[in-house]
């Protein structure tokens, strides 16, 4: 009797762990893994640039002005073949974040004048 009761304390204590072990626990983020937005940082120059960020389809997450500049610069979904304006951060944008969460085709293409002196983050998938 003994043993039966050790052999089904023993069982039912598999069956939990089992249990257990097959149950994972739900994520606390909100973005699934692989999913997560990638950061650059892009530092001021002294000449005028294309700086290309990703090419093919992405989505832009934010750019973050992390010091402003006195020029201009334009956030593009481009490749060799076409070209579509995103935004155009104007000049001497205060410390900022454009949050923009859109989808892009083409890749995602900076253009900074040689006049641009601040530093933004871009943040993409």
């Amino acid at each position: 009797m003994k043993t039966l009761i050790v052999s089904g304390g023993i069982i039912m204590l598999l069956f939990a762990g089992l249990i257990g072990f097959l149950i994972q626990p739900q994520p606390l983020g909100s973005v699934q893994q692989a999913s997560e937005y990638h950061a650059t940082t892009t530092a001021s120059g002294t000449s005028a640039d294309d700086y290309v960020i990703f090419e093919g389809s992405g989505v832009l997450g934010s750019v973050i002005i992390s010091s402003s500049s006195a020029s201009t610069f334009t956030v593009l979904d481009a490749d060799g073949d076409s070209t579509t304006t995103v935004a155009t951060i104007v000049a001497a944008a205060d410390e900022q974040t454009f949050t923009f969460d859109t989808n892009l085709y083409n890749g995602l293409i900076l253009t900074i004048p040689a006049s641009f002196d601040g530093q933004f983050i871009t943040t993409y998938r």
